[in-house]
């Protein structure tokens, strides 16, 4: 997935569907590719229940594992 930060108060979602005990990483790679900005990650469900979130792993940069317990549709802000 690619996005673009247009503005400082700019959110991009991506949905995509997971299966049940899937385990997927996300990663987010702003300051590492020398992008302005200090961006955060979240995962929610398809109504919008955070599950999970990250603002610095490495560095300032986001990163997110995680394990879905219910196959589905889920949104990456």
């Amino acid at each position: 997935m690619e996005g673009r930060v247009a503005r400082l108060t700019d959110t991009d979602f991506f949905s995509f569907h997971a299966k049940a005990g899937e385990k997927l990483a996300f990663n987010v790679m702003t300051a590492r590719s020398k992008a302005a900005g200090h961006v955060t990650i979240s995962l929610l469900t398809a109504e919008g229940r955070r599950l999970a979130h990250n603002h610095s792993t490495f560095g300032t940069d986001p990163y997110l594992a995680y394990e879905f317990k219910e196959a589905g549709t889920y949104l990456l802000a």
